[in-house]
């Protein structure tokens, strides 16, 4: 219930090269829950991109 709560009141800004951002001032209540939730994705991401990595074999 909190995380959906959270995400209801993020609104998005996006900028000229399309990168997609939540804005704290323009949000109709606290959001600090789903930016939580967007950054621990981004960082999974970016372990499993250096895991893949690893996973490359040459022969």
């Amino acid at each position: 219930p909190l995380l959906a709560w959270a995400v209801g009141n993020v609104v998005l800004d996006q900028d000229a090269a399309e990168n997609v951002k939540p804005n704290k001032k323009k949000a109709t209540g606290r959001i600090d829950p789903a930016v939580a939730a967007i950054m621990a994705l981004g960082r999974a991401e970016v372990g499993e991109e250096k895991r893949k990595a690893r996973d490359v074999v040459v022969v």
